[in-house]
Parts: structure tokens; sequence; C-alpha cells
């Protein structure tokens, strides 16, 4: 009976296996395959104002959290989807990479230029990353998914990130 009952566990593990094991859904033209994510420390300010006895003034209206860009970042990779032809989503291959600022750079299944071949104008068809928010509210700490319909010559300029849902934000780019 036990020996039955063990093999019953083995076949459903092994049955379960693959489905636990599933693989990514495959990327869409508009989609990065994978994001990185540089988090920097944030900017030790004492500008509270106690020290002149003063009451500090706080208005988060006034002042948004600033990373110190000096120093080394925190940096995690999020693997968003497969690559059709059983091509690979290599990172090290500059062509395949969109850096949209300091924080997050986007890699693409191919040459970004072959794959985003349109450039972005008005404020239409703006990248845009979802992803769980930063504790600062600036960035995002982790992403979920992506969404490029064209490419800025001169780089981007992240806008105020939006809530989307859940713990998540999305953060849009205009082109500098």
């Amino acid at each position: 009976m036990c020996a039955m009952l063990w093999r019953s566990s083995v076949l459903l593990a092994l049955c379960i296996l693959p489905i636990s094991l599933a693989q990514l859904p495959i990327c869409t033209r508009v989609q990065a395959c994978s994001a990185r994510i540089d988090i920097y420390p944030l900017v030790e300010d004492d500008s509270s104002g106690w020290s002149s006895g003063l009451v500090p003034l706080y208005d988060e209206a006034f002042a948004s959290p600033s990373f110190d860009y000096t120093q080394t970042p925190e940096t995690k990779t999020f693997e968003l989807c497969g690559c059709s032809n059983n091509e690979t989503c290599d990172d090290s291959i500059s062509d395949r990479n969109l850096r949209l600022d300091d924080i997050v750079t986007l890699t693409f299944c191919e040459d970004v230029r072959l794959q985003l071949p349109l450039q972005c104008r008005g404020s239409r068809g703006l990248p845009r990353v979802i992803g769980v928010a930063h504790p600062s509210g600036e960035t995002v700490s982790m992403v979920s998914s992506t969404a490029v319909f064209c490419t800025c010559p001169d780089g981007y300029e992240r806008m105020r990130p939006e809530y989307w849902g859940g713990a998540e934000i999305s953060i849009s780019y205009k082109c500098k």
C-alpha cells in the first residue's frame, strides 16, 4: 500500500512539474522581453528646518525624493516574455537595449531599430512601463509589462507616474 501511494505521489509530481515550469508568453512586437531596474539609494537631505529651531516645511508637492546616482545601484532583471523562433532575450547585445532613464533599461528580441522602426511624434504611442511602485513613488521596483510603439532619437524623459491598479503604477516616457 505504501509503495502504491509513493508511486502515485511521484506520478503526480511529474505531472505537476511541467505546469509549474510553464513558458513565458511569446512577445509581441511592442513588448520588451526583459527589463533591468537599477535602483539607487535615495539622497539623504537634511533640509527639515529643525536645526534652525523653526518648524520644518514639508509638502510632497514641493520636493520629490531623488536618487543618489553616484552610488552603486541594486540591479534586478525581470523576464517578461519569450522571443519567437527560439531566440534568446540577450541583454549583452547593446543594439537590443533601450535605456529609458537612469533606472529602467528594456531589452528586445531583435535590434531596437528593426523591431521599433517608428519615431515617436506628439503624445501618441509613448513608451510605457508598468510595475510595482518603488517606495519613493517615483519609479518601479519591479516590472510586469511594457509597451513601446516607437523610439525617440534624442532619448527619453520620464513623465509623472500614474496609478495602474493594486500596487502597480504606470510610467510613460516622452521624447526629450
